[in-house]
C-alpha cells in the first residue's frame, strides 16, 4: 500500500511540475489589446477618397512584451467602392513604425470583399503603447445606392483578427485576439423641401388685422373652417 501510495504521489508531482514549469499557456491570456478604425470623413459622397486609420493599443503586455505583428481581414461592400485586384497593394499604405500590409487573399461573399492581410513592424521592433498600423484609401463608386455603408476589421477572412509579440516560449505574448472594429459611412440627410399645401393654406385666410414686430408689419390671418392650419400658416409667416 504504501509503494501504490507512493507512486500516485511522484505520478502527481510529474503533472504539476509539466503544467506549471512553463506558464506559457497561461500567458495568452495575460495580455491584452484594443484596436481602433477612423475615417477622415464619415459622410457618404459618390466619387470619393476615404483614408481610414487602423492603430492598435497593446493595453497589458507588461514592460518588456511587446506586439510586432498583427492579421485579419478588411471587409467592405463590392458595389460602393472601387477596388481593382491588379492594384490591391496600392490600397494600404505604411505608417512611421509598421510596414504596408502583406495581402494574402481577396474574396467575395454575399456582396462584400473581403482582404485578408498580414502586418509586421518595421525592423521587427515590438511596440507596448498605441501605434498606427496602416492606412487604407477607398474610393466609392460614381452611384452609390444606399444611404449608408460599413467598412469593419475582423475574422471575416482566412485570419482571426489578432495581434502577437511572439511565442510565449520566448517570452512573447503569443496571439491577442481583437474585437472587430468599423467606421460607417452616410449620406448627409438633406432638409425637406416646402410642401406647396404651405401656400394653399395661407391664401384662404383673410388679412383681419396687423401688428409690429421687431420693426416689420406682418399680416396675421385667422379662419373659422381650420384654426390649427391657421396657427400653422402664422409660424410659416
Amino acid at each position: 500500500m504504501k509503494k501504490i501510495k507512493l507512486k500516485a504521489v511522484v505520478s502527481m508531482l510529474l503533472i504539476f511540475t509539466i503544467l506549471f514549469s512553463n506558464f506559457s499557456w497561461l500567458s495568452i491570456y495575460a495580455y491584452s489589446a484594443t484596436s481602433s478604425l477612423t475615417s477622415d470623413s464619415t459622410v457618404l459622397e459618390t466619387g470619393k477618397t476615404y483614408t481610414l486609420t487602423l492603430k492598435i493599443n497593446p493595453t497589458d503586455v507588461g514592460t518588456t512584451a511587446g506586439i510586432d505583428s498583427m492579421q485579419g481581414s478588411i471587409k467592405f461592400e463590392t458595389d460602393v467602392f472601387n477596388v481593382s485586384e491588379d492594384d490591391i497593394d496600392d490600397y494600404f499604405n505604411d505608417t512611421k513604425k509598421w510596414q504596408a500590409p502583406s495581402i494574402q487573399t481577396i474574396t467575395y461573399e454575399n456582396g462584400f470583399t473581403i482582404i485578408s492581410f498580414i502586418s509586421d513592424t518595421k525592423s521587427n521592433k515590438k511596440y507596448n503603447t498605441e501605434t498606427e498600423v496602416f492606412t487604407i484609401t477607398l474610393t466609392t463608386k460614381d452611384s452609390v445606392d444606399v444611404n449608408s455603408t460599413t467598412i469593419s476589421i475582423d475574422s471575416s477572412g482566412i485570419f482571426d483578427y489578432s495581434v502577437s509579440g511572439g511565442k510565449t516560449q520566448a517570452g512573447g505574448t503569443g496571439d491577442i485576439y481583437l474585437d472587430p472594429v468599423s467606421v460607417t459611412l452616410k449620406k448627409a440627410t438633406q432638409d425637406p423641401e416646402p410642401t406647396p399645401a404651405t401656400s394653399a393654406i395661407v391664401s384662404k385666410f383673410k388679412k383681419d388685422t396687423t401688428t409690429l414686430l421687431d420693426g416689420a408689419t406682418i399680416a396675421l390671418y385667422k379662419t373659422a373652417e381650420n384654426a390649427q392650419a391657421g396657427e400653422s400658416a402664422l409660424a410659416e409667416l
